[in-house]
């Protein structure tokens, strides 16, 4: 009996190129840091709108180069950030070739901090003294 050969779909081939079970574990660890970043934060210091979490930089990903996974997982992770209404921002800093990343995540709007000062200078000129 001889037996059919299968072709592997491209579904397949485009999942493993592109890392898609490797990312969605990356982002989602990253992502679960953050979180625990951001629930000390306001925790610990209700005046701070923000945090700060340091990402990793080293991704081991099969088919892709290291500067290809931080793009991917970078990406993903600020879309699901931004998804959640949060104002993430990136930087990366590279001194002799070492590299840190951080991700400063807030979540008061410019517009509401503009709203408090209002309100608190509002206040002010109508206490009496």
């Amino acid at each position: 009996m001889i037996a059919k050969r299968r072709i592997i779909p491209a579904y397949r081939v485009v999942e493993q190129a592109t890392g898609r079970g490797y990312l969605e574990d990356y982002i989602n660890d990253i992502l679960s840091i953050i979180n625990d970043d951001i629930q000390t934060s306001v925790e610990n210091d209700g005046k701070k709108n923000y945090s700060i979490t340091e990402i990793q930089t080293q991704f081991d990903i099969p088919g892709m180069d290291n500067k290809r996974a931080q793009m991917h997982v970078y990406y993903h992770i600020l879309r699901a950030l931004e998804k959640s209404k949060y104002i993430p921002n990136l930087r990366i800093m590279e001194k002799n070739s070492h590299q840190k990343v951080f991700i400063y995540v807030r979540w008061f709007t410019e517009d509401i901090i503009k709203a408090e000062q209002h309100m608190n200078k509002y206040i002010q000129k109508h206490m009496m003294r």
